[in-house]
Parts: structure tokens; sequence; C-alpha cells
């Protein structure tokens, strides 16, 4: 998605929090302005950078030229973690986290750098291997996805059992896995929130468009 669109994603879902401007007064998700911009500039072009704040402005609320004004083109700093809780979006700038293992490198395992559409290609099998692999293997990395996290982006618990999704000599073959987890460092990461109370509930609906 445009960078300037994930920017005004964000300011819309701040700026609906405001008291002065409660929800019953707007009358569009973010859902119906992307169709907006879409159907303005068509699906295959990027938004117009140069009057996009006027043109988001115009289709949300006027007050909110404002906050451009001071968050964006001024200094006024920006806190993200608290505009993103608004809609129930947990924001961390650089902490560690609980994470799946790699399932390759974490057990002494390669695969090769490039994708193979969906799958990953094992080209080393490592003596650490949990799984059962073996070269020349390919790894479905969108279904194996789905598995090791759960639908708000979360890993599932450790000691979960779970599937591998591999294609072997062209046919597809489910594999047992139990999952670990290993605490990484990440920047700027982004989580729908387990829990959230009755506002972000709602807020994050009207944010998706639902």
């Amino acid at each position: 998605m445009d960078f300037y669109f994930i920017l005004c994603s964000f300011s819309f879902s701040y700026f609906r929090d405001y008291d002065n401007y409660s929800p019953h007064k707007w009358e569009k998700t973010l859902k119906y302005i992307v169709l907006d911009f879409s159907s303005q500039d068509g699906p295959n072009k990027s938004f117009r950078k140069d009057t996009f704040f006027d043109d988001f402005t115009a289709l949300v609320h006027p007050e909110l030229r404002n906050w451009f004004l001071d968050y964006v083109e001024g200094t006024v700093p920006l806190d993200i973690a608290e505009g993103l809780s608004v809609i129930g979006v947990e924001y961390s700038l650089k902490e560690k986290h609980d994470s799946p293992k790699d399932i390759l490198s974490d057990y002494g395992s390669k695969g090769n750098r490039i994708l193979f559409g969906k799958y990953k290609k094992v080209k080393k099998v490592g003596k650490k291997d949990p799984v059962g692999f073996k070269v020349g293997d390919k790894i479905d990395k969108e279904k194996n996805q789905e598995e090791f996290y759960d639908v708000n982006g979360y890993p599932v618990e450790e000691g979960t059992h779970v599937r591998l999704y591999v294609k072997r000599d062209d046919f597809e073959v489910e594999l047992p896995y139990t999952m670990q987890l290993k605490n990484r460092k990440y920047k700027h990461l982004l989580r729908i929130l387990s829990e959230m109370n009755e506002n972000q509930s709602q807020n994050c609906s009207n944010w998706i468009g639902e």
C-alpha cells in the first residue's frame, strides 16, 4: 500500500477518537475512502502525493487538515503507540518478542534465498532438523505462516502440534512439528490486540470497514 495512505490511515483512526468529533459524525469508514480514491485515479495508479493530504481531508473531515499540519508537515511529536491503541493495534518501536524458530536456519538447515513462488527449497538438512526434511523439499511458506500464527499475528503457544506443508517429488506432504519459540528483536512491530475493550473493538471494526 502507498506510504501516504498508510500515514493517513493512522491519522484517520487517531483523529476519530478525539472527544470533539464523536464517531456518529463520521459517514465513511476507511474502506470506502479507499474505494473513493480508487474510483478517482484508477486501481493501478498511485495516489497524487502533491495534493494527497487535501484530498484525504476533503473525504473525511475539514479539521483533519490541522492534524497533518502539526504532526506531518510540522514538528509536533506523534505518539504512534497511543494512536494505534485507539483502534486495537499494538505497536512496538524496538523490543524483543517470542516468535517461531526458523524451521531451517535455527536447526542448522539451509534453503535457497530465492523463493520459487510461495515455496522455499531446502538445499541442506542440518543435524538438529526436527522435521525430517530432505534436500530438494519445497516448503510452502504461506501455509506454514497460517500454522505458526493466529489471525491477529501472534505465534501459537510453544509445544503446540502443527503441520508443515511441503512439496516433495511433486507430491504434497504434511510433516508434523512441535512449535518452538525464540526471543528475537523486532523494529516497528504491528499486531492486532488479542483482547480489546469495547471502544477499541468498535474503532477497529470502523477502521477496517466491517
